[in-house]
Parts: C-alpha cells; sequence; structure tokens
C-alpha cells in the first residue's frame, strides 16, 4: 500500500518534534535541577548566617539555643536540620535533629563551603557544611575553627521538580499539537498545486483535456512542461497509428467486398461456402471495426453482455480447420455462466489471439477453462509447446517482439490482446502450464452469477 505524501511529511515532521522537544524538555529540566540547587544553597547560607548571628560562648567552647526562632528546627518532621560540630565532636543539635545518626563526617576549612547528599535511609537529605573560627575569649582570645553543618530533606524539592516536570511536558506537547496542525495547514496549501494536477490528470485520462496548465508554481513547471511535451508526442504518434491503420484498413475493405460479391458465384460444397462467408464476413467486421476505432480515436465499445462459452466454441471450431494438419488434442471445460461486458471484437481479439497462439507454438494438446470465481470470470488457455522464460513475460507483449522467428507471425497479437485488456480493466496473468508450455489467463469482472452460477 502506497503512503500519502501528506502523511510522510506529516510523521516526519512529528518525529523531528518529538526529538527537538525531547531535547528541549531534557534542557529546562536540567536547568531547572541546578536552580533549585542553587536557591537551595542560598536558604541555607541565610540560615547560617542567622545561627552564626546567635551564637554564645559557654565556658571553652560555644553553643547555641535550644529553641529556635525558624520553628522548623524545633519540629522533627519539619525537615530542616542544624548541627554545631568541632573536630570528632558534636557541639550543638537542634531540637529536629536529636535522634538523628550523624550524617556528615567531612570537615570544611574556614570560609569554605562544602554540599553533599546522603540517607536517612527512607529519603534523599542535602546537607551544607559551613566551617568557620570563634575567638574564645575565656580561653584567653584562642581562635578556635567549627563547622555548621545545615541539612534539609529533599521533599520540597522533588515536589516542585515533579511539578516543574508535569508542568513542562504538558506545555511541549501542547506545543508539538499546535506545530502540527500549523504544519497540516502549511502542507495542505502547499500541495494545493499537486491536488490540482491530479484533477487536471483525471481530465485528461477522461478525454476533458489535452494538456496540464502552465500556470503552476515554478517549481512544478519543469515538470508540467516536460509532461505536456510527452502528451504532445504521444498525440503525434497516435495520430500517425489511426492514419495507418485507417489506410490499411480502407486498403482492405474493397477487395474483401469484391470476394463477398464473387462467393455466390462460385460451385462450393454448402458447408465450405457457409465457413467463407462467416470468415469474410468476420474479416469485414474487423477491418469495419479498426476503421471505425482509428476515426474515433478510442476503442468503440458498445458495453454489451456477451456471452462468452457461444464465443470460444466459434473460434475453436475455426482452429480445428485452420490446424487440422497438427490433430491437436483439444480439452474444454466452459461454463455457460460468464460473460463479457464490452465489445464482441474486443472479446473475439483476446480469445482469437490466445488460442491461435496455443494451437501455433502448441505440439498436440491444448486446454482452455472458462469459468467463475464469484464475480469474476476467468479464462485459461494452456498448450504444451516449448512456453515463455519467465524474465520474458513482459517483453512478449510489447508490440513487434517475437520469441520464436521460425513461426509465421508479426509480433502484435499479444501487444494487441494486453491493450484491450487494459482498456476493459482486466487482468492477464502469464504461467507455465501443467501441459509443459505456456498458461495464459484472463481475469476481468463479469457481474453477479445468476441463481444457477457458482
Amino acid at each position: 500500500m502506497q503512503q500519502s505524501l501528506l502523511v510522510r511529511l506529516l510523521a516526519f515532521t512529528l518525529l523531528f518534534l518529538l526529538v527537538v522537544m525531547a531535547a528541549v524538555g531534557y534542557v529546562l529540566d536540567t536547568a531547572y535541577q541546578q536552580r533549585q540547587l542553587e536557591d537551595w544553597k542560598e536558604r541555607m547560607q541565610i540560615h547560617s548566617y542567622n545561627l552564626l548571628a546567635m551564637i554564645e560562648e559557654q565556658g571553652a567552647s560555644i553553643e547555641l539555643p535550644q529553641q529556635l526562632p525558624d520553628q522548623r528546627f524545633n519540629n522533627a518532621s519539619a525537615g530542616l536540620y542544624a548541627v554545631l560540630e568541632q573536630p570528632d565532636e558534636v557541639l550543638w543539635q537542634s531540637i529536629s535533629a536529636r535522634g538523628l545518626e550523624r550524617f556528615s563526617h567531612g570537615w570544611s576549612e574556614p570560609g569554605d563551603w562544602d554540599y553533599s547528599r546522603a540517607s536517612n535511609g527512607e529519603q534523599e537529605i542535602l546537607i551544607a557544611r559551613f566551617g568557620f573560627e570563634w575567638q574564645l575569649l575565656s580561653q584567653g582570645g584562642e581562635l578556635r575553627t567549627f563547622n555548621l553543618v545545615l541539612a534539609s530533606t529533599g521533599e520540597r524539592q522533588a515536589a516542585a521538580s515533579q511539578a516543574f516536570r508535569q508542568q513542562l511536558w504538558w506545555m511541549l506537547a501542547e506545543i508539538i499539537i499546535v506545530l502540527m496542525l500549523l504544519q497540516m495547514l502549511v502542507l495542505y496549501l502547499g500541495l494545493r498545486p499537486l491536488r490540482r494536477m491530479t484533477a487536471e490528470l483525471n481530465m485528461l485520462q477522461q478525454g476533458q483535456s489535452d494538456q496540464l496548465a502552465d500556470n503552476y508554481p515554478r517549481e512544478l513547471l519543469p515538470l508540467t512542461s516536460s509532461f505536456n511535451r510527452v502528451l504532445a508526442a504521444e498525440h503525434g504518434q497516435r495520430e500517425r497509428y489511426r492514419n495507418t491503420v485507417a489506410d490499411v484498413s480502407h486498403s482492405l475493405k474493397t477487395p474483401l467486398t469484391v470476394l463477398q460479391g464473387m462467393l455466390p458465384q462460385l460451385t462450393l460444397p454448402a458447408e465450405q461456402q457457409r465457413e467463407i462467408e462467416q470468415q469474410l464476413q468476420r474479416m469485414s467486421d474487423t477491418v469495419q471495426y479498426q476503421l471505425q476505432r482509428a476515426m474515433t480515436g478510442q476503442r468503440v465499445s458498445a458495453a454489451q453482455r456477451i456471452a462468452v462459452e457461444p464465443v470460444l466454441q466459434s473460434v475453436v471450431s475455426a482452429l480445428k480447420k485452420v490446424y487440422i494438419d497438427k490433430a491437436i488434442h483439444w480439452q474444454l471445460e466452459l461454463e455457460k455462466d460468464c460473460f463479457f461486458y464490452g465489445d464482441d471484437h474486443d472479446l473475439m481479439e483476446i480469445i482469437g489471439n490466445l488460442a491461435d497462439n496455443a494451437c501455433k507454438y502448441g505440439h498436440q494438446q491444448v486446454h482452455i477453462c472458462l469459468y467463475r470465481q464469484r464475480k469474476f470470470c476467468c479464462l485459461r488457455i494452456e498448450d504444451d509447446g516449448p512456453g515463455v522464460p519467465p524474465q520474458q513475460y513482459q517483453q512478449i507483449l510489447q508490440r513487434g517482439v517475437r520469441l520464436d522467428r521460425h513461426t509465421p507471425g508479426q509480433g502484435f497479437g499479444l501487444a494487441l490482446v494486453k491493450e484491450i485488456i487494459d482498456a476493459c480493466q482486466a487482468e492477464l496473468k502469464i504461467s507455465p502450464s501443467s501441459l509443459g508450455g505456456a498458461c495464459f489467463e484472463v481475469r476481468w469482472e463479469g457481474g453477479q452469477p445468476d441463481q444457477h452460477g457458482r
């Protein structure tokens, strides 16, 4: 199944937007996480300055009040902790940090900030350690180094990150939808010339126009100009073909009329005279048909409902007389409930050429089968000749191509059959025959079978 150009472009656009938006989302989320971390560091620094302002000297050391103004330090479930340390000793803990194991064992020199992460077994804890010096007046002005450790759980940051991610991805999804709608609109407008070209091609196919318009966008003008040149060349070739066919048909019409007029004057057995009359009439009808077709420039079709089985019997009867010397064994399996909707000359051309080829190239066996497959009719003609190589199936359908140069013929029969079959929207299949030769099968829509059909 061929995909629409519009669908392909939209699919590529969607894939591109998904990749770009995923990258944008990752960059924005990473930047937000970094910004959150910077904000947390700033908050910890503010807390440290407030706590340093409340430090008091007690004996040979320093300490902080038990109750702090920020109530989160006084609530164990608030997730904000403070610890005052000196090397290998905890001097003071906020009420919220009591009962917790020591979650940081590092050490910071005076004026340095060190940041780390730890876990209390249930959740992640962010840790900020600040080193500072304090002059103990009770110890004669001795300078000692202490560390103030501040920590907080990551719940607040995690909740904010989750909310940001959700809002971010929803926003990016909405952007993708809007951009896809805009892309659909752009493609719809951009592909309008192609839709117009399709409509003009349909008009060309139906004979309502003879060329494409010349007011297409600049990018399409080389295509339309080249196509119009091909159409003009094909039209000229078709005119020459029609003129040739008309000339040949007109040249044959007079001799056939003379032969038909002289036939009653000949003394022949009644059966032979009837056979000659039938063949002369068929030749006259074929010449008239080709002449009319050349004059009108299209296939002549009255869309008649033609029973196929009598036509097959008539063709087989004629071929038996033509190839009587080959003693061909005919095997016929013909259903009567098969019909051809079109011109009887077209049906005669198809059956006549295929059956004649089977007799011409076969040795002694020809098998013809006519049957229905639901609403389709199928005609299969097989022979026991040398067959056709699979790689040459398409080649033998070309006008003037013959694989066997020793057998009389011009190589136009199968090309004419293919032309008629294409015009009737039927199908032609070539395959090896069970008899050892070639098998030609024609399949066309033959209407719904009657109550006695298959």
